[in-house]
């Protein structure tokens, strides 16, 4: 157990002097990296276009160059481009005109580059400087929260301890409360690839329907044409093929069926979500043998029996998957009602739970302020920062950064308080270091 005297005080005080020093240092960040992404898009911007300017401008140069010392493209003659607009001078001097202005757009843009480079550079110090400001702030924060812990844990008061086993069964309610949640949502999630799983064997078989229908129309327009004939196979066997397609998919849908198990507990509370252990497994028929040697040996009439016999078949499991996707339909209801109870619980339960956390927080907090008046009675209260002529004080480093208030700026701070109360230093306003106010 640490000793507790007045040397523990003062270290709290120091460190919450320096959160007191770093108010607003989130938001200053947030501007200022703000303002750093948006000066590098701008210097990338201005990059690309000086880029283009410099090639525009390499471009005239070139067709001066030709205009004036090409063996053949010198004289007008062998250029008709510029017989009607004045001959091979007035180019040149159109090319110059174009070339003086490419080369000041050139200029222009190379001296806005140079300009957002240096102020990308101070935008990103200012970065910089503000995250380890954030990161002092940060460990200043833990520091205050150990010591009040280490007091209170040195301190322990009846309604402290009282809390904490509080804390701990409304923190195990909360972990419970969640895991069922957790649970009812997996369950959630089985039975939606069930559903996903009949109704693609629900298409599968419309699909081998319309096959079949294909198929029995073929017979009956083909008689002994070869072509129908072939084409009234292919689709007999596209009708087969999807029909087996629709009982591997009801195999999956039953096995995510299966899969589903609810608690015993969640049972307990939720009696109908015992219904959802129940597994059904619509049956698939198939176009079997018997079809099979009609559609071969039987000719046109076995083929119109089969197709007649393979359609009442699809028809039988179509309604047999319909049902099966009814009854999950009502499984699912089921589990959002239960999910969403367990919801409402769960929230519950975590508002108690913060409520009570901070109640401990409060216990610990007027344990450490007893313990403090009773240990070091003339010890002052924690520091308070004061700054001078009302400027905002951001810490960057060991200094402080201050916005002069007689320079203009764009950019407000946003106090600790959450309002403005006057400029900044953050990126582009010029600001002066001083020391830390004594």
């Amino acid at each position: 157990m640490p000793f507790i005297d007045c040397s523990t005080f003062e270290r709290y005080d120091s460190a919450a002097a320096q959160l007191t020093e770093l108010q607003g240092v989130e938001e200053a960040l947030k501007v200022a990296s703000t303002n750093a992404h948006r000066t590098k898009a701008e210097l990338g911007r201005t990059t690309e276009q000086l880029a283009s300017a410099r090639a525009r401008a390499g471009h005239h140069k070139m067709k001066i160059e030709r205009c004036m010392n090409h063996t053949l493209l010198k004289h007008t003659a062998f250029q008709p481009g510029t017989w009607l607009t004045g001959g091979i001078g007035e180019r040149i001097k159109r090319q110059q005109a174009k070339l003086s202005q490419k080369e000041a757009e050139a200029s222009d843009l190379a001296a806005k580059a140079r300009r957002l480079e240096s102020q990308v550079g101070v935008l990103e110090a200012n970065v910089t400087q503000l995250n380890g400001a954030l990161a002092r702030k940060q460990k200043s924060k833990e520091e205050c929260s150990q010591l009040v812990e280490a007091v209170a844990a040195a301190h322990p008061t009846a309604a402290l301890a009282s809390m904490h086993e509080q804390q701990a069964q409304w923190a195990r309610a909360v972990a419970a409360e969640r895991q069922s949640v957790e649970s009812v949502a997996q369950i959630s999630a089985a039975l939606k690839r069930a559903k996903a799983a009949y109704r693609q064997a629900e298409r599968c078989l419309h699909q081998a329907s319309s096959a079949n229908t294909g198929a029995q129309f073929n017979n009956l327009l083909g008689g002994d044409s070869f072509g129908f004939e072939l084409v009234e196979h292919v689709q007999q066997a596209q009708r087969n093929q999807l029909m087996g397609e629709a009982r591997r998919r009801v195999h999956e849908g039953a096995q995510q069926m299966a899969s589903i198990a609810p608690p015993p507990a969640l049972v307990q509370r939720f009696p109908d979500l015992a219904r959802l252990r129940q597994v059904h497994v619509p049956t698939v028929e198939q176009a079997g043998l018997g079809e099979g040697v009609l559609e071969i040996f039987g000719g046109d009439l076995g083929d119109a029996i089969a197709g007649f016999t393979a359609g009442s078949k699809i028809s039988r499991s179509v309604g047999v998957v319909r049902q099966c996707i009814t009854i999950v339909d009502g499984q699912e209801r089921i589990a959002l009602a239960a999910q969403q109870a367990l919801q409402s619980a769960a929230h519950d339960a975590d508002g108690v739970l913060q409520r009570i956390t901070r109640d401990v927080a409060a216990e610990k907090r007027n344990i450490f302020e007893a313990v403090r008046a009773r240990t070091c009675p003339m010890l002052p209260l924690a520091w308070q920062s004061q700054s001078q002529d009302g400027a905002v004080p951001v810490a960057v480093g060991s200094t402080l950064l201050y916005a002069d208030p007689n320079l203009p700026t764009a950019l407000p701070v946003v106090s600790g308080a959450g309002q403005h109360d006057g400029p900044m230093a953050v990126a582009i306003p010029i600001a002066v270091a001083v020391g830390v106010p004594a």
